[in-house]
């Protein structure tokens, strides 16, 4: 993903996972998707605590590596 970087905003992070949502939803078939959500839990200075909740196609570390990316 080429986008300017942000500041690490509450605001910011939930556009971040709506962007991920969006765009990991595309790569499978529409039935498939992503059956879980990643949610921000909180921001601890340069730190964002992400929840997954719900079940995954793919490991934990995985899921959270791809949305690391934005």
């Amino acid at each position: 993903i080429d986008a300017e970087p942000m500041d690490l905003t509450e605001e910011n992070v939930q556009k971040a996972l709506l962007d991920a949502r969006v765009e990991l939803d595309t790569m499978f078939d529409e039935s498939i998707g992503m059956t879980g959500s990643v949610e921000l839990v909180e921001i601890d200075g340069p730190e964002v605590v992400l929840r997954l909740r719900g079940r995954f196609w793919h490991k934990r570390a995985d899921v959270l590596a791809r949305h690391a990316n934005y």
